[in-house]
């Protein structure tokens, strides 16, 4: 998969997430109103019906009804008109009911409108001649028979009317919108940085591919060619046969590497490991090396220092860029190594490296421009920096070309 493939996959991912996560907000939001609009309707009818009920159930004069309502706060007052914790005890006092007495001849008797609502509402509800308790247009009408052929219209706005409903869905989808927007974004860099091992992981494995043909194919080759040549002088030639032997053990050499490479984990066993001991360990375990180029090692261990991982582990990753310092150690120079509190610090004397390939050294297959021709494919290296991520430690170098390198681990 290419860079481009894998972009258009993570923003594929982030809208359909983008998406589902606008769908269920605006869902949760359509919901929560519709309840709301529904609920307080249905409040406001109830309350109607039980005001209606009460205005039949009493004889009030007609001059009397507006003090009524503005009066009568025995009957309006949640405390003392209704139940404790009642759902009615949302009625305000005197401030909501409006109403209009007509007489036989539909004329108006009496009338007192507090609320901003047109009359033509009124007008058509009372044309229905209805005698429940309806909601029409954003406001909630009774028609009560009242004293022989008067007739008394109770009506109020609602509080929470199909307007307001429109209001707060419109209000609150945009919001929803700008918040995608912005989640959108955060998201998609959320996603970007959680897909950089598999990036990295596709960079890595292109560049395996690339590197391991280039390293299988110089073997193969001459190996060909060898066979190629006695195929065609038909003669033994023992020379041949060696640099055939020297170029399968390479090979096989590079397998292992290989395989040793894949293998590395965090789940084999931890042991707490004196570094100061397994140091000492290793550098007599290379003293043939260091001793035929007449290098000598200096062990400076200024703390004692325990570390807890694998041993073999400590063995490859000490081993690597101790056996690389000596590689690349001029005769008759040294290497330095010193144990610090929280850092390990190897020094040699080589050829130091280019500013431009500190940063590739680590990387599979990779060999600066000074180490060709040298032996070894360019993976011990990779295996050193591999086992330093798994046990959380911080491997670094300072270098300068023609004058030596420091390779620092820090625990």
């Amino acid at each position: 998969m290419d860079k481009n493939k894998l972009l258009h996959t993570k923003r594929r991912l982030t809208i359909i997430f983008t998406l589902l996560v606008f769908s269920v907000a605006v869902f949760l939001q359509f919901s929560f109103f519709s309840i709301k609009y529904i609920s307080v309707n249905q409040v406001e009818k109830e309350e109607m019906f039980l005001l209606s009920n009460k205005l039949r159930s009493i004889d009030i004069p007609i001059h009397k009804i507006s003090s009524f309502f503005s009066a009568e706060k025995k009957f309006l007052n949640p405390n003392r008109g209704w139940p404790k914790n009642s759902k009615h005890d949302r009625i305000e006092d005197g401030k909501f009911m409006n109403f209009i007495v007509l007489n036989a001849k539909n004329e108006i008797v009496s009338q007192d409108i507090k609320n901003d609502i047109d009359l033509w509402v009124v007008e058509e509800v009372f044309r229905k001649n209805t005698k429940k308790v309806v909601i029409d247009s954003g406001v909630v009408v009774s028609i009560i028979e009242y004293r022989s052929d008067n007739k008394l219209i109770l009506f109020k706005k609602i509080r929470y009317d199909f307007w307001d409903y429109l209001e707060d869905i419109s209000y609150f989808t945009l919001i929803i919108f700008l918040f995608s927007v912005l989640f959108y974004y955060l998201w998609f860099r959320f996603v970007s940085r959680n897909l950089e091992p598999v990036e990295q992981s596709f960079a890595d494995m292109h560049d395996f591919i690339h590197n391991a043909w280039h390293e299988l194919k110089t073997p193969i080759s001459v190996i060909d060619s060898n066979l190629q040549l006695i195929k065609e002088t038909k003669k033994f030639d023992n020379e041949l046969v060696q640099e055939w032997l020297l170029e399968v053990k390479r090979l096989d050499h590079l397998i292992e590497s290989l395989i040793e490479l894949s293998n590395i984990n965090s789940s084999y066993s931890w042991e707490k490991l004196d570094i100061d001991q397994e140091i000492k360990n290793i550098i007599r375990e290379f003293s043939v090396e260091s001793d035929k180029k007449n290098i000598t090692v200096w062990f400076d261990a200024k703390h004692k220092k325990f570390f807890t991982m694998n041993k073999q582990y400590f063995y490859i990753l000490f081993s690597n860029l101790f056996g690389n310092a000596i590689k690349y150690t001029q005769e008759w120079w040294k290497v330095d190594i010193t144990l610090e509190k929280s850092k390990l610090i190897i020094s040699d004397n080589g050829v130091g490296i280019k500013k431009e390939d500190q940063e590739k050294i680590f990387h599979r297959f990779y060999q600066s421009d000074s180490s060709r021709g040298q032996s070894g494919f360019g993976i011990w290296l990779a295996l050193a920096k591999k086992i330093a991520d798994i046990y959380k430690l911080k491997i670094s170098i300072k270098s300068e070309e023609g004058k030596g390198s420091s390779f620092i681990i820090e625990f």
